[in-house]
């Protein structure tokens, strides 16, 4: 009957109508969070690998003045730096003394946001590899509770090339250097890493506990990008 044949051709285009239109609304509200998971999930395309191509030009050139907190535990000076701006807390489950420190931790530009960076980054900078290639280098540290085995907390810095080809990380090439046996009234405080003025194949990053400097320095070794890392206290 040709009556039904067209309200049901029209009822098929309503429906239609209303799905785009439910997907326009759910895609227009998800766009915050979607657009650094389409970029990069869509790397492969022109758009994509120009996006990538500006990352790497930023991750490269990136550079923190010497002397700039990263990281800080201190209560008298945390509320200093959240008020200057550029820094976050992070969250910290404390000790077993029940000592919650609520660390702060400068945060990155916005433009690194689809790469995913860990909290802490302490430096992140091209390395001259011994074949005079550069590659782009990060350092991040990671601290853990270790209380129930002894150990205090523990402070690791984890250095790793960047993959030139997705700034991914290679697990087998982390290269780390801990300090153990933070007790709970110890504060760490971090500075950004610097490049070595003498020698662009190795860095320095300075860091304090109780105000007692120390230096974690690194130096790449290898063509395929691993680092050599020592503490000087």
């Amino acid at each position: 009957m040709p009556t039904l044949e067209y309200e049901s051709d029209r009822s098929l285009k309503r429906r239609k109508a209303h799905a785009i239109l439910v997907i326009s609304l759910l895609l227009t509200i998800s766009v915050g969070g979607t657009i650094g998971y389409v970029f990069w999930n869509d790397r492969d395309s022109i758009s994509g690998r120009y996006r990538l191509w500006q990352l790497q030009q930023a991750a490269a050139a990136f550079v923190d003045p010497p002397g700039k907190v990263i990281y800080d535990e201190d209560p008298s000076e945390t509320p200093k730096l959240l008020a200057s701006g550029g820094y976050a807390r992070i969250p910290y489950n404390g000790t077993l003394a029940g000592t919650d420190w609520n660390p702060v931790v400068r945060t990155l530009p916005h433009a690194f946001d689809p790469l995913r960076f860990p909290s802490i980054v302490c430096f992140l900078h091209e390395l001259v590899l011994p074949d005079g290639e550069r590659r782009i280098f990060l350092v991040r540290l990671d601290i853990d509770n270790e209380e129930e085995l002894g150990q205090g907390r523990v402070l690791t810095f984890c250095a790793m090339p960047l993959d030139p080809s997705d700034l991914t990380t290679d697990e087998s090439l982390i290269t780390k250097a801990q300090v153990s046996g933070l007790g709970p009234g110890d504060h760490v405080r971090v500075l950004a890493g610097q490049v070595d003025p003498k020698d662009s194949s190795a860095f320095a990053v300075d860091f304090q506990i109780n105000g007692r400097k120390q230096t974690v320095r690194g130096k790449t070794r290898d063509i395929r990008g691993t680092v050599e890392l020592n503490l000087k206290k």
